[in-house]
């Protein structure tokens, strides 16, 4: 047997079991996906404000930052796939209550629970791969996941803007309703993969998220500011349009655009961190990402932001599946969930922020300025990964990392 033979990692799962990661993965995309758009428009409907409006379309961000940490021992404790059964029925219940709403409040309600699932539903996939996929093979297995969960949520939109021409904009949240019944319909036709249980959350679990609170502290710092970066550039490229003057659909069409870009890369993102370590997919991310929002105030014409937006998606793209790749990195194989559900908190707090931090800077002095300001947190980022991610990620090749001892390092 010639020597890449002997050293090619052995697949741990089958092609069956990895269409019940990945095809449940889409299809909840897609689903969450079509409703997000259109979020604020159903809310301002109901007879909710503007301002209130975006409030409750954010609430689906605040319902995963507040299942994150319970998730992750739900999961612990039943097991991924229940975990996605589970969180998939809870997702329809709140899309009945969305479409039956008698005011936005409500309405807000079923978006804050559907939060809550779709915290559930994702970090049950992550554990899932995080448990069962080689360490050689994690990152093209996770920026696969990233790429598909990407896809949906282009995929969805489009859906939503053909069935708000033909029929009434509740209507959408149907979509969201057959993607979580062909969700149940794989997770109990497919094979299930290999489930990681922790029935007990004893002393020694305890003691051992004790020891990650540095890892938290250094690395979950990073991770938040990249994620307030890259929300950002989802808000500021609309915004710096209606700023310059472009019509709604045209900046609609620069947005789409920008989202298809970061689809080119999502599978060589992968192949970069297993290849050549973490900081080569990670870093450029996020510089790339600073880069451009520094440029954004220059822009003054829809092909000058056409380009940048296709610039930004592209090295978004680039980092597809870091964060949750950096997570697999750090967590315990033997049972992942509770570490990554405190690990995605980290995440989802500094998606969530962006919009906080720029409405404030904006009410304070322009949107140039916030702009700016979350350049100046990318380049943070930018620092912080590459002083720790070599501490806590493995070099490539290597299997071992400081994080396998993480009480001495912490």
């Amino acid at each position: 047997m010639n020597k890449r033979a002997r050293t090619r990692p052995k697949r741990l799962v089958s092609w069956g079991v990895l269409g019940s990661i990945y095809l449940p993965a889409l299809l909840f995309s897609i689903g969450e996906g079509s409703v997000i758009p259109i979020a604020a428009s159903r809310a301002t409907q109901l007879g909710a404000p503007l301002a209130l409006g975006s409030v409750i379309a954010g609430s689906l961000v605040i319902g995963q930052l507040l299942g994150d940490i319970p998730s992750g021992y739900a999961v612990s404790r039943f097991g991924e796939r229940n975990a996605m059964l589970a969180s998939t029925g809870l997702s329809l219940l709140a899309i009945v209550l969305c479409i039956l709403a008698p005011n936005a409040y409500v309405f807000g309600l079923g978006m804050l629970v559907m939060g809550i699932s779709s915290a559930t539903f994702g970090l049950a996939r992550h554990a899932l791969l995080t448990s069962n996929v080689p360490k050689l093979n994690r990152a093209r297995a996770l920026s696969l996941l990233g790429g598909v969960a990407r896809l949906g949520l282009f995929i969805g939109p489009a859906i939503s803007a053909v069935i708000i021409t033909h029929l009434d904009i509740r209507a959408v949240f149907l979509v969201h309703v057959v993607a979580c019944l062909a969700v149940v319909a794989v997770l109990l036709i497919l094979p299930p993969p290999p489930t990681v249980r922790a029935p007990v959350i004893d002393s020694a679990a305890v003691m051992e998220l004790r020891d990650y609170r540095g890892v938290f502290l250094r690395l979950g710092s990073a991770v938040a500011l990249l994620s307030t970066i890259r929300s950002s550039k989802t808000l500021m490229v609309p915004l710096w349009g209606l700023i310059i003057g472009i019509p709604p659909e045209q900046i609609a069409v620069i947005a789409s655009v920008s989202a298809g870009a970061e689809l080119l890369l999502f599978y060589f993102s992968g192949q970069l961190m297993d290849r050549f370590g973490r900081l080569s997919s990670v870093l450029p991310c996020v510089i790339g990402l600073t880069i451009g929002h520094i440029l954004l105030p220059f822009v003054h014409t829809p092909a000058q932001l056409v380009t940048l937006g296709v610039v930004l998606g592209l090295f978004n793209g680039l980092g597809s599946g870091i964060v949750l790749t950096l997570g697999a990195d750090i967590a315990p194989q033997h049972n992942p969930a509770p570490i990554l559900g405190i690990w995605r908190l980290f995440s989802d707090g500094g998606a969530a922020s962006a919009p906080l931090i720029i409405a404030g800077i904006v009410a304070l002095s322009s949107l140039a300025i916030g702009t700016w300001t979350v350049a100046v947190l990318g380049a943070a980022s930018a620092v912080l990964f590459g002083k720790f991610v070599p501490r806590y990620s493995p070099a490539p090749g290597k299997r071992k990392t400081a994080i396998d001892s993480v009480g001495d390092v912490a």
